[in-house]
């Protein structure tokens, strides 16, 4: 049946009224198919709206009442229990964002109380680490009462990272004055210039590293003096993996989010001047050649001759030094980002804003400490066999 306001019914009748199954157009490009009662949407139907509204389910006196899902123009959905026409009841809101909510809803609305209040880190606010190593970052979005909101799936949270400050009393570094582009953002330390965040696939060897540091028997100190000796051919440096691009964006699930064996790369934020030679007496004592005392029959020898003829054992140790494992590890570590604390900033960046409401930011130090031309950190005794090798 055709009306003059442009509607039109095609459908089942009882006492000239929809009544049953039929389709119904209304003049302004709405259709409703489903059943009717005494002419009203009543029972389960669709309707589809002029907007781009979508709802599939249970009806009474035209209105949506019951368990029903309603797809929005702009990609969101609900699917859950209405009354009279409102969302009410238990529902599951899936915003175009990705953010997701099931819970309870009032009078068309998620309660005040059901919102996340914030978000906070799991575990210490400032982490220590040396450079060449990666961290983990794992943070909770919180209910009011101060719970995980564990029903948060899908907020978009981003990483930032900032140098503050390099490590005091270094006079080695020091932060470049002049402008190198990129940009800066405030934190509650200070304003930090902006750098990366990377990822890195970690080498099965620095496991074997870190079990012998935690029984004491990290090769960062040497006490045998044989193993002193030694130390050029006793050691293999452990590889440090290479920092790759990494997304800084993450999305929560079940309250949570985390970013896992990730490092800041190298940057050219620091000005680095070459290292004093102050503790080159703690290079492993790298065999450094004893002079040896003059006999009676030693042939005597000029300052010149000894310049002209240097020591095979010296020679040795200079070459060790720019070309031995610790040498490899100072290349390496040129990959990673420079001494210094950083901060870090994450940041709800959910796009669009999940009813109109942001999570502020929180902050955390990072301490990056200064690995000594001296120390062996990421050098691993030989095995026998592989001494065997390098003999």
């Amino acid at each position: 049946m055709k009306y003059a306001d442009s509607r039109r019914y095609t459908g089942q009748w009882c006492d000239n009224k929809y009544e049953g199954k039929g389709t119904l157009h209304s003049g302004e490009g709405d259709i409703y198919t489903g059943h009717f009662h005494l002419h009203k949407r009543h029972g389960d139907g669709e309707q589809v709206w002029s907007d781009g509204r979508r709802y599939e389910g249970g009806w009474v006196a035209s209105k949506p009442h019951g368990h029903g899902t309603m797809k929005y123009a702009d990609g969101s959905e609900y699917e859950g229990q209405y009354y009279h026409g409102q969302r009410q009841g238990q529902g599951t809101y899936t915003h175009i964002s990705g953010i997701s909510y099931s819970g309870l809803w009032i009078q068309n609305e998620i309660p005040p109380e059901e919102f996340a209040s914030g978000m906070a880190f799991v575990g210490s606010t400032e982490i220590e680490i040396s450079q060449g190593e990666s961290f983990s970052i794992e943070l909770a979005v919180l209910h009011p009462s101060g719970n995980v909101m564990e029903g948060d799936t899908g907020r978009m949270l981003e990483a930032q990272v900032g140098l503050l400050s390099v490590p005091k009393g270094d006079k080695s570094c020091k932060i470049k004055n002049e402008d190198i582009g990129g940009t800066t953002f405030k934190t509650p330390f200070g304003e930090v210039k902006e750098t990366n965040i990377a990822e890195v696939t970690r080498n099965p060897r620095l496991g074997e590293y870190e079990e012998m540091s935690e029984k004491n028997e990290s090769p960062e100190t040497v006490s045998d003096e044989k193993d002193r000796g030694a130390s050029r051919a006793g050691y293999d440096y452990i590889t440090l993996p290479t920092p790759a691009p990494t997304s800084p964006i993450h999305r929560t699930h079940c309250g949570h989010a985390s970013w896992v064996n990730v490092c800041i790369p190298g940057h050219d934020m620091i000005e680095q001047t070459l290292e004093s030679e102050d503790d080159e007496s703690d290079l492993v004592e790298e065999a450094k050649p004893k002079a040896k005392k003059k006999g009676k029959n030693s042939p005597a020898t000029t300052r010149k001759e000894r310049s002209a003829t240097p020591d095979s054992s010296f020679q040795d140790r200079e070459k060790w030094k720019k070309e031995g494992p610790r040498a490899e590890r100072d290349k390496d570590l040129l990959k990673y980002a420079a001494p210094g604390t950083y901060v870090i900033k994450i940041s709800d960046v959910t796009d669009p804003k999940f009813f109109d409401s942001s999570l502020e930011p929180i902050y955390m130090k990072l301490n990056i400490l200064k690995i000594k031309k001296s120390s062996n950190k990421y050098l691993l005794p030989k095995s026998p066999v592989s001494s065997r090798k390098a003999g």
